[in-house]
């Protein structure tokens, strides 16, 4: 029994020699590049920092350029508007074209005839009658069939 188990342990030690060295050279050589990885994105890292602190610092400066600037174009553009409305060549135009708007609408409203007017309960009637006659449709049918 003793052998046995003396011989067992040869061949597991043999098998771990055998196996095992080259796992541990795989090891070796993988931890050499996840610490030469490590430290290129640590180098990265340090770099993406710097340029995430230069955006945000290029973002300040645009919100404060953009904050005077609206301000100003603002003001510029309506002292434009209020001076443009003064003197445009075309406010007689609008006026008369607002004028003839307003005169037209007033003409259709005051000329609605008396079927528009009634339009409304004869579209209510015809539905009504249309949903009397679906529903009693076999009724309707026998009545007249005999």
């Amino acid at each position: 029994m003793e052998e046995l188990t003396r011989e067992f342990e040869l061949v597991v030690e043999g098998l771990l020699a055998k196996h095992v060295g080259p796992i541990n050279e795989v090891v070796s050589r993988n931890s050499g590049l996840i610490q030469m990885i490590e430290a290129h994105l640590d180098k990265l890292n340090g770099s993406v920092a710097d340029v995430a602190r230069e955006v945000a610092r290029h973002e300040i400066r645009l919100a404060q350029i953009d904050a005077a600037g609206s301000q100003h174009l603002k003001d510029a553009i309506r002292t434009a508007m209020v001076e443009h409305s003064g003197s445009c060549p075309l406010k007689g135009d609008v006026v008369v074209l607002k004028t003839q708007a307003v005169a037209s609408e007033a003409a259709r409203k005051a000329s609605r005839t008396w079927l528009e007017w009634i339009k409304p309960a004869i579209y209510v009637m015809c539905g009504a009658a249309a949903v009397l006659l679906l529903s009693h449709g076999p009724e309707i049918v026998k009545l007249l069939s005999h």
